[in-house]
């Protein structure tokens, strides 16, 4: 089994720079004009690195302009993101130490495939006007005149375009893939450096001749079966090892994934608030997923070990998954214990 557990109890009281859920509540749309539109179906790629939204969250269009929910946009572009519910103020900042670590598990989390949509399209949403000022690095910064900050079920939504230059980012759109994508200065000095270094290269290795004509003749004579095939009823095809395994590995590895998620979520509120209550209530939060991570782990592993030994096979690996689970949550709380102090 691959998957690093300990990330997930790492993440759980190490508990996103998100904007805390109860503080973004607390801001209150600036009037009843609310808007409908549709949500967009676009690519996000940031740093030529395609980013999918968590479920429930979307990109949507608005008078021409495409927004998006304004603390995910933070995490993918590597910043910290505070809420002053008394100033209705968003804070953007970079991370610290603790908290970079935290972001670059939650954006390899949010890595998609190329070419993918990063949110859902076609979804009609209500998007209430919300008063908030907003200060990047130090700068106080205002939204161009006609557009607004607007609220999505308790997420606050900006224009990916104010968002991302102001913390000096690149944007382009591509109406041809529906791409909206974004560089940093630091990522298009690293493109540029690494172009530089392939065309040296390039001119002292000079053209090689391809003669590789290796012709593989691969053939695969497989065998066929030609047993007879008889009777009327369909007798139940008995699983194999591998297949069993294979479909433990899978439900496993879905699970470690929407954990990962949650967790993470987690981690960076808990980095993002001085609030002692609101540490506490995170806190209680991860503790009662983790219980139910926890258990949904034992109901694959006990379905597994039941398939197993219906179909007459080894159950040793049921051992191993338990043993790597239970090694892995030690050496992750060990990490947070340290991470903590």
């Amino acid at each position: 089994m691959k998957f690093k557990w300990q990330t997930i109890w790492l993440a759980v009281l190490a508990l996103t720079l998100m904007l805390p859920a109860a503080a973004q509540a607390q801001a209150q749309p600036t009037s009843n004009k609310s808007v409908k539109v549709q949500t967009s179906a676009f690519e996000l790629v940031f740093d030529g690195k395609t980013v999918v939204l968590p479920e429930g969250q979307f990109i949507f269009v608005n008078q021409g302009t495409s927004y998006v929910p304004v603390r995910f946009i933070s995490y993918a572009l590597q910043k910290t993101v505070a809420w002053d519910s008394k100033t209705k103020k968003v804070t953007v900042s970079e991370p610290s130490d603790k908290e970079r670590i935290v972001l670059q598990e939650y954006l390899m989390n949010a890595a998609g495939k190329s070419g993918q949509s990063s949110s859902v399209g076609g979804k009609a949403i209500t998007a209430a006007p919300v008063s908030a000022s907003f200060v990047f690095d130090g700068t106080s910064r205002t939204l161009p005149t006609g557009q607004t900050a607007y609220m999505v079920n308790n997420t606050i939504y900006v224009p990916v375009r104010f968002m991302s230059e102001s913390i000096g980012t690149e944007i382009k759109w591509d109406s041809a893939t529906h791409r909206i994508s974004g560089e940093s200065q630091e990522y298009r000095q690293q493109q540029q450096a690494n172009s530089n270094t392939d065309s040296n290269t390039d001119q002292e290795t000079g053209t090689g001749s391809d003669n590789e004509n290796g012709t593989e003749a691969g053939t695969s004579s497989g065998t066929e079966g030609t047993g007879a095939v008889s009777g009327g009823g369909v007798s139940a095809v008995k699983p194999t090892y591998e297949q069993i395994k294979a479909d433990a590995d899978t439900k496993l590895q879905s699970l470690y994934n929407t954990a990962k998620s949650r967790f993470a979520s987690l981690a960076l509120q808990y980095f993002s608030t001085e609030d002692e209550a609101t540490k506490q209530k995170l806190k209680a939060q991860g503790e009662a997923y983790l219980a139910q991570v926890t258990s949904q782990f034992n109901t694959i592993i006990a379905q597994t070990e039941a398939k197993l030994t219906e179909n007459g096979y080894d159950t040793a690996i049921i051992q191993e998954y338990r043993t790597r689970f239970e090694s892995e949550m030690a050496e992750g709380q060990k990490q947070l214990e340290s991470m903590m102090s």
